[in-house]
């Protein structure tokens, strides 16, 4: 006798997204508007900031951020999912993460933790591209701001039913 088994109200967070190998063309499409907009913010800040670099410079120094922004985003997840499977958060937080403040708090330290380490590397990497140091940490700056993982704020009951 084969047992039929239904899975109802299975629960897609917005940010699992980023577990590319389950959604290739999403994830190609996220990594694409990534892309551009990790290139926007350094290239406007350079920009703002009376800074140029050369385009070989440039492109690398976006390349290497862009990537090294995905693997953060990638551990912030993996976090969130470990807190999620050691009980750490209320179950199923990740659908409604409004509805418990310690989830809130617990997602919004995962965020500057993601932040941070994006400031840092952002830095380290505009030094190396050549751009002074003060600048550098401006630039930094605005990529952890602007490019942190805030999507992890959006409940997916926002999408699911």
């Amino acid at each position: 006798m084969r047992r039929h088994v239904v899975l109802y109200n299975v629960i897609f967070p917005l940010w699992f997204l980023l577990f590319f190998p389950f959604f290739p063309p999403l994830f190609l499409a996220a990594a694409v508007g990534n892309l551009v907009i990790d290139g926007a913010v350094i290239t406007l800040s350079l920009r703002a900031f009376q800074q140029q670099l050369e385009k070989a410079p440039l492109r690398s120094y976006i390349l290497k951020a862009w990537l090294f922004g995905f693997l953060a985003d990638f551990i912030g997840a993996a976090l969130l999912l470990g807190m999620e499977a050691l009980n750490m958060l209320k179950p199923g937080s990740f659908y409604t993460i409004w509805d418990s403040s310690i989830t809130v708090v617990a997602y919004l330290i995962v965020i500057a933790l993601v932040g941070t380490a994006i400031y840092v590397a952002n830095r380290r990497l505009s030094a190396r591209a050549g751009v002074p140091a003060d600048v550098a940490h401006k630039v930094a700056l605005n990529m952890a701001i602007l490019t942190a993982p805030w999507v992890f704020l959006v409940p997916t009951s926002l999408f699911y039913r």
